[in-house]
């Protein structure tokens, strides 16, 4: 039960109590969005906008978001240093104009995707997650 909207005691109210509370399913279903906004790519000076996600149709299947800030061609993606392949349904080069954007799947046995190298034809650029 959400705490009162007036009169909030701090110190009485717990929202871990709430957590624990809910239905299995919503509280994947919340880890899921919640972390989806929280996974941007950073550390990389490119002109590509990274966001790590899930497959909208199978969440177990991580994604990454891509958009191009201007003209780019995508040579290759590698996702932990190699440990962690791509869908096999992914060709290259992946060519975007400014502004357009494209997803690539994961495999799903990857447990946790921290790091992404995407080569271009302007060079290699790391981010982190």
């Amino acid at each position: 039960m959400p705490p009162p909207a007036r009169g909030i005691d701090l110190h009485k109210y717990n929202p871990k109590h709430h957590v624990k509370s809910m239905n299995p399913s919503l509280k994947c279903l919340a880890a899921l969005v919640l972390s989806a906004l929280a996974l941007s790519a950073c550390g990389a000076d490119s002109h590509l906008k990274i966001k790590l996600s899930s497959n909208q149709f199978y969440p177990n299947i991580p994604e990454l978001r891509i958009t191009a800030e201007q003209d780019v061609t995508i040579r290759g993606i590698e996702v932990n240093d190699g440990d962690c392949g791509l869908n096999m349904l992914v060709r290259f080069p992946i060519v975007l104009a400014k502004g357009e954007s494209d997803h690539v799947d994961i495999r799903s046995d990857c447990d946790q995707v921290s790091k992404v190298k995407i080569r271009t034809t302007d060079g290699e650029f790391k981010y982190t997650f």
